[in-house]
């Protein structure tokens, strides 16, 4: 009991930073975002063990980190729209991923399409 709520402490207080105050603003979201893909895959993969709270900080701070993204991105623009776009539906598969916490072979697959969304963002915008 005591872990959750350390855990759901810990969690606030991460998601209490704001964006642009956090490791050099959008790229160092974009590091925090790859070392917790690492950390995640490892445990989705058995190479590390399976700690379902991690995944959950990790997830929801995906989630937040793009929902606030994507209302920073402002212009009507092409770009402007497919990138807000994006970070929406990045926010949205992790959410799903969230409530799929407790079923690995879901969390893998939402996990699969976070990564996938990830690699084709940065195939587009070219970083």
């Amino acid at each position: 009991m005591r872990r959750q709520i350390l855990m759901a402490s810990l969690s606030a207080a991460i998601l209490a930073v704001p964006l642009a105050a956090r490791a050099n603003g959008v790229s160092g979201i974009m590091q925090d975002w790859r070392h917790n893909e690492h950390a995640v895959d490892a445990m989705l993969a058995g190479r590390t063990p399976y700690d379902q709270a991690a995944i959950r900080a990790a997830m929801t701070l995906y989630v937040a980190d793009a929902g606030g993204l994507a209302s920073r991105i402002g212009g009507s623009d092409a770009d402007a729209v497919d990138l807000r776009q994006r970070f929406t539906n990045f926010a949205a598969t992790g959410q799903q991923a969230l409530g799929d916490i407790s079923q690995p072979a879901s969390l893998q697959a939402d996990f699969s399409q976070m990564k996938s969304q990830c690699e084709s963002c940065h195939a587009v915008y070219n970083n």
